[in-house]
């Protein structure tokens, strides 16, 4: 646990981020990913629940179940929290 909890708990009580707010924990989220992207990690769950926050507001990415090692090589599989997939995933392929 970190001290400032889940980011979606924070987003759940203010219903919505000022803009500058929202900015600094997207950068955050950012940071984070490219320091990921950078060791060849691609994580596959980026959902406000699994953003904790610690003591002084920054964003800690937490829960790397669906998270995958791919080096230079890709990846098809789908996974996720569906609730936050995209919808045309859905979609057949001739439809995209």
């Amino acid at each position: 646990m970190t001290a400032g909890g889940e980011l979606f708990h924070h987003l759940d009580l203010a219903g919505a981020f000022d803009e500058a707010t929202a900015m600094f924990y997207a950068a955050n989220v950012l940071l984070a990913l490219e320091h990921l992207h950078s060791r060849g990690l691609v994580y596959r769950d980026l959902k406000p629940e699994n953003l904790l926050l610690d003591a002084q507001g920054y964003c800690k990415v937490a829960d790397f179940g669906f998270a995958k090692k791919i080096g230079a090589d890709k990846t098809y599989t789908i996974c996720g929290t569906p609730d936050y997939q995209v919808w045309t995933l859905d979609l057949p392929v001739a439809q995209w």
